[in-house]
């Protein structure tokens, strides 16, 4: 997930909820919206240059659907939260 990758770049911390995190990972969101979420192509690179979002938490941005599936066994199933309307 998001916060995951955050964690591992040491930009967030578990538990922690200050105003800057919720800052540079709404920062990374909109950096990632241009990558894979799995195998990390860049959308530029790709036939029309379109990524396809996660239909559930639409934080996840995927190349094809092999892609997706194999994101959502990699851990996304259980980072995956359903955006409210």
């Amino acid at each position: 997930s998001l916060y995951r990758k955050s964690v591992k770049l040491g930009i967030g911390k578990p538990n922690e909820s200050s105003q800057h995190s919720k800052e540079v990972l709404e920062s990374l969101v909109t950096q990632l919206k241009g990558f894979c979420g799995n195998c990390g192509v860049d959308s530029k690179d790709i036939p029309k240059g379109k990524l396809k979002a996660c239909s559930s938490c639409h934080s996840a941005w995927y190349c094809g659907k092999q892609c997706q599936i194999e994101h959502w066994k990699a851990g996304h199933k259980s980072d995956c939260v359903r955006q409210q309307a």
